[in-house]
């Protein structure tokens, strides 16, 4: 919530199983050689996504720290200022890999993570930066595919290359469609003895801002 509280609950039994009271704190409050006062500002969670594990919980905490939660153990396994330069507001996880998470802001800015091994800090960090208009948008989404980020603006989907760090396709909104609003899913084909993340992606689904929902397909 606003203020930096985290709960697991139970929703069968109506009840919590565990709670981390204060994020930041428990992250990085001795990061800078001291506890703050207890009557200080908390930070407040922009976003949970689970990943790498059932018991591991990625917390995103304003402005840009973002910290790995083992609410079984209570403890915090891995932690991460990413500077002051971004504000990220969004984090999502690929459903195929949740070791892969990508953040953004709605300025443009994103990046991508891989999390090999939080626990001895092996992790891929990468930082981008899209070029939107001043009054524009960006969302991100991981959709199952190696190394492809889609970049979703108000009226353009992106097809993004992680590996090159460059754009690899993209298609516009025709003239009096509705502005996305979000990827709702990804599908792609079945290849006999090939991983679902090196098959591709057939078709996407997003919402638009009205409510309502598109189909885009793959060109052959």
């Amino acid at each position: 919530d606003t203020d930096g509280r985290v709960i697991i609950w139970d929703v069968l039994q109506g009840t919590p199983i565990a709670a981390l009271e204060d994020a930041f704190y428990a992250g990085f409050g001795s990061a800078d050689g001291g506890a703050r006062r207890m009557d200080s500002v908390r930070v407040p969670v922009r976003a949970l996504a689970w990943s790498t594990a059932r018991n591991l919980l990625l917390i995103l905490l304003a402005p840009g720290y973002l910290l790995l939660w083992d609410y079984r153990s209570g403890g915090v396994v891995w932690r991460r200022d990413l500077g002051p330069s971004d504000s990220f507001d969004s984090m999502q996880t690929d459903p195929c890999d949740r070791r892969r998470v990508v953040l953004s802001t709605s300025q443009g800015a994103f990046a991508a993570l891989r999390l090999d091994a939080p626990s001895v800090d092996k992790i891929k960090f990468q930082r981008f930066q899209a070029e939107i208009s001043a009054s524009g948008t960006l969302k991100c989404a991981l959709p199952g595919t190696r190394d492809i980020l889609l970049l979703l603006l108000q009226r353009e989907l992106i097809a993004f290359d992680l590996e090159y760090g460059q754009p690899v396709a993209s298609t516009s909104l025709p003239a009096g469609v509705p502005a996305f609003s979000s990827v709702l899913g990804s599908f792609g084909h079945f290849i006999a003895d090939v991983s679902p993340l090196e098959a591709g992606i057939d078709a996407l689904y997003c919402s638009h801002v009205d409510g309502s929902v598109s189909t885009w397909q793959r060109n052959q």
